[in-house]
């Protein structure tokens, strides 16, 4: 328990900050994941439709400081690269199919 009202205070606002950033980080995993999961189905238009409010995602966590700049970057690289091997795939495909 603290012994000051300033350790005190500072103690509520850790666990308001805490909670804070639990939801936005599993927001973005969350959203990682249903990126993942549109970008198996093989829908160009749908992914890159997914892949920006991913990148929107990645760039607000990487802004709150909740995950590293590098960490956001090698995302949205990982991420665009899927998104253009789809867009390949989907060109390649004969037009009767």
């Amino acid at each position: 328990m603290p012994n000051k009202k300033s350790a005190a205070k500072q103690m509520r606002q850790s666990i308001k900050k805490r909670e804070r950033n639990r939801t936005a980080r599993g927001a973005f995993r969350t959203t990682l994941k249903k990126t993942d999961k549109v970008f198996s189905e093989g829908n160009a238009e749908q992914s890159a439709a997914q892949l920006q409010e991913t990148l929107k995602m990645v760039g607000k966590t990487e802004k709150k400081g909740l995950i590293h700049k590098n960490k956001a970057a090698r995302h949205a690289s990982r991420l665009t690269k899927k998104l253009h091997a789809i867009q390949a795939g989907s060109a390649k495909e004969p037009a009767g199919s």
